[in-house]
């Protein structure tokens, strides 16, 4: 348990959702090198404000259809009906129209013809792999060696309780209010270079906020 309020500073894609949730930052910039991790934040910022609860939500991220289940259903049924819910191409790109149409029009970015494209390719990712989905790298034929997905959404804490931020309502709920109020910053820039953490730290000086949680990943081994 740490204290609520400051500033979150990370990096990377979707693994800084459940660390913020637990720390209840009031800010959060997340910096990566690669402008496609800030393009997949902004693809779940739409699916957040697209999903009313974490049915919907995890739902919308597999291009699946909702499954009708009681409100307070366990996590794990949940995931069991997401992964039992029928999907179709038409799906995935209605979907995919309503997150264009929301980061476009709702929250006025100015995105590229490029960036709709790198949205697409992760959002396909996810909906082609579903719950199987799990990181892989070029050229290392390593990918069975890492969770998937569900295992991620699934995996518990060494007292037994599992800590995504899907693993309950009141945290789902949390974190979209979260977004909704423009909190969650990504930005594009070298965690190690001269100019992305110095930008965000003349920020923070200026309008008289501190760090409370400082996450690199593995960063600091590149």
């Amino acid at each position: 348990t740490m204290a609520t309020g400051g500033v979150y500073l990370g990096v990377g894609p979707d693994q800084n959702l459940s660390y913020i949730v637990h720390t209840r930052p009031a800010l959060a910039i997340v910096t990566d090198i690669r402008r496609q991790n800030m393009l997949q934040h902004l693809w779940f910022k739409a699916v957040f404000a697209l999903a009313s609860n974490r049915v919907e939500f995890l739902s919308f991220l597999l291009a699946r259809q909702p499954p009708a289940l009681k409100e307070h259903a366990a996590f794990e049924q949940i995931v069991g009906a997401v992964r039992a819910a029928k999907t179709s191409e038409s799906l995935f790109r209605k979907n995919l129209a309503s997150v264009k149409s929301i980061l476009r029009e709702k929250y006025k970015l100015k995105l590229s013809a490029a960036d709709l494209e790198k949205i697409e390719y992760v959002s396909g990712a996810f909906w082609r792999e579903g719950l199987d989905l799990r990181f892989s790298s070029i050229g290392r034929n390593n990918a069975m060696m890492y969770p998937t997905l569900e295992d991620m959404l699934l995996e518990t804490d060494r007292q037994g309780r599992r800590q995504s931020f899907l693993s309950t309502e009141e945290l789902f709920q949390w974190l979209k209010r979260f977004h909704a109020e423009n909190r969650l910053i990504p930005i594009v820039g070298d965690f190690a270079g001269t100019h992305a953490l110095k930008t965000a730290g003349a920020f923070l000086k200026a309008n008289g906020l501190q760090v409370s949680v400082f996450y690199t990943s593995n960063v600091e081994f590149y």
